[in-house]
């Protein structure tokens, strides 16, 4: 019996009605109607949709943009061609979630040779793009070719007999769609083991009711392609599982490029484990998730230990907060985080290590991964010491004691008490810390001659400081035998290899402004402290307490701008 336009409607209505892909039937002719619309393509519209779908409505109705987006062309198109169209990962900014990427399809119902309705089926293919996008983003070492899915719609009756195949599967098989109605896949010659495979998943939703993934590999008409197939159950009026519905997407170069990613961690890993640095990669939070085997070796511990924030255990306590207070900053910001700190081995000791750490970041500039490593630099360290000690030993014997090179600490244990303490940032401020100086050596009990001495190296340490690092902190004590004056700078400081030159090549400068300032605080102090590094220089001058000095003559004649 040949069927009605009405019961193949209705027939085609039942599909739409239960299949797992949005789809709508419209009516061929503009306005194109809504004959009936699935609980899916209703779900992707961001307003309020009745509970009888959006039958009724026209196309302009609920997709204000049809025309002026080429919508309304297309379905023209279609409705006066009769042929279908297809649109791969098409985007769409209109649902509640924000962007989605879709296979969009619009094709002619055919009855009796004309077109009765237009059919449209879109699948939301949004997972398979952004996980494509995900592999193209990731630091830029994998490979972003990747075809458009193509999907396939099924459906199934209890004896696995094809009641309607998409035309799509001609693109796959090279079989036309006709070939497959009312056959199963045996009949067809579709290989055994994907039969066995087919039909254990479909019986399984015809039992339980529920839905099933399978993966599979298929003989395309281009080569074997692998596919993942959605089977989902149809029910009948008596809510009954009346059909199988089947929705095969095309995964090969999803599958292709996990495995190049795969292959491209494994290759990764191989590397930095036969690195001689301690290698590691923390999320952007900062953590750490993965270590290479380098680390284990040095530390004696255990992935489950260092998960996490667990590498603090390997860090001197003293040092650690410190070392938190600064990569919790660059977490913050997504700037890249430098350090030198001790960590501890598996012996128990402790080494020191560079740590230099670089953030990767998407393509809108959000942090998405840590890269770090910890180079042993303990060696570097001790061979740095032992320089820096022959020459202190070295500038000690030929400055016959009054040049001592050496550090902070005992240079703060010199001026626990101070007099005065001053801000000096530039020339023009540093005239009033002169005169007081002036007047506080005087009340210590240095004389005249002595207090212009003193006066001399004040000012040449205080315009060192300027000079090279833009001011510092000064102090004044007296411990009741010397006069003790320092400043405190946060420059890059003089470089071990020319500590030498500073102290005893006549006219040295580091930065060519220095001069003979050195020269006149060795000449005029009783001592001269320096400690000086990468965090800055400071620098003491120490000036014995007594009532005269025969250099006093020499001084006003050479230094008339010292005279008040």
């Amino acid at each position: 019996m040949i069927k009605s336009n009405s019961d193949h409607i209705e027939e085609i209505a039942g599909l739409i009605e239960s299949a797992p892909a949005g789809m709508v039937l419209f009516e061929a002719t503009y306005p194109y109607r809504v004959i009936i619309s699935n609980k899916v393509y209703n779900s992707m519209w961001p307003e309020p949709i009745p509970s009888c779908g959006l039958a009724g409505s026209n196309l302009i109705e609920y997709v204000p943009q049809a025309e002026e987006s080429g919508i309304l062309d297309i379905f023209n198109q279609v409705a006066q061609t009769g042929e279908s169209v297809t649109l791969f990962e098409f985007p769409y900014d209109g649902l509640a979630k924000g962007r989605t990427w879709w296979n969009w399809n619009l094709y002619p119902v055919m009855t009796d040779g004309k077109i009765t309705a237009l059919g449209h089926m879109a699948v939301d293919v949004t997972d398979q793009v952004t996980s494509r996008m995900q592999v193209q983003e990731s630091e830029a070492r994998y490979k972003s070719l990747a075809e458009n899915v193509q999907s396939i719609f099924v459906r199934y009756d209890k004896s696995f007999r094809i009641v309607y195949l998409s035309k799509k599967a001609e693109e796959v098989t090279g079989i036309p769609v006709s070939e497959f109605i009312g056959k199963t896949n045996r009949e067809v010659g579709t290989p055994e083991e994907l039969c066995d495979l087919w039909e254990e998943g479909i019986n399984f939703v015809f039992e339980t009711g529920k839905p099933k993934n399978i993966e599979f590999e298929f003989p395309h008409v281009d080569g074997v392609r692998t596919f993942d197939l959605r089977l989902s159950p149809e029910y009948d009026a008596q809510s009954k599982v009346a059909y199988v519905l089947g929705l095969a997407t095309d995964i090969t170069e999803h599958k292709r490029m996990a495995a190049e990613l795969v292959e491209s961690e494994r290759q990764f890993r191989t590397l930095a484990d036969a690195m001689p640095q301690l290698v590691w990669m923390a999320d952007a939070d900062g953590y750490l998730f993965w270590y290479n085997k380098r680390w284990y070796e040095y530390t004696g511990t255990t992935p489950e230990q260092m998960k996490g924030w667990g590498w603090q255990s390997v860090h001197d306590p003293e040092i650690l907060p410190s070392v938190l207070e600064k990569w919790k900053a660059s977490i913050a910001t997504g700037e890249p985080f430098n350090m030198e700190f001790p960590l501890k081995g598996a012996d128990g000791k402790y080494r020191m290590f560079l740590t230099r750490t670089t953030p990767f970041k998407d393509s809108e500039g959000n942090v998405v991964r840590w890269f770090g490593t910890n180079t042993d630099i303990s060696e570097r360290r001790e061979l740095e010491a032992h320089k820096r000690e022959f020459y202190r030993r070295m500038i000690l014997g030929a400055t016959d004691g009054k040049l001592v090179i050496s550090d902070r600490k005992e240079i703060d244990a010199l001026i626990s008490s101070p007099l005065n303490t001053w801000d000096i940032q530039a020339l023009s401020e540093f005239a009033a810390m002169r005169n007081e100086t002036k007047q506080l050596a005087r009340k210590s009990g240095l004389s005249e001659d002595l207090v212009l001495h003193f006066q001399a190296c004040v000012v040449e340490a205080a315009a060192n400081a300027i000079k090279h690092a833009g001011g510092g902190k000064a102090h004044l004590s007296c411990n009741g035998e010397s006069l003790i004056y320092s400043v405190s700078d946060a420059g890059s400081g003089i470089g071990a290899l020319e500590l030498p030159d500073v102290a005893l090549t006549n006219g040295y400068s580091t930065a060519g402004t220095l001069g003979m300032g050195y020269k006149v605080m060795l000449r005029f102090a009783d001592k001269v402290y320096l400690a000086t590094g990468p965090e800055g220089t400071t620098v003491a001058i120490e000036m014995k307490i007594r009532s005269s000095d025969p250099l006093a003559a020499v001084v006003q004649n050479q230094m008339p701008l010292l005279k008040t």
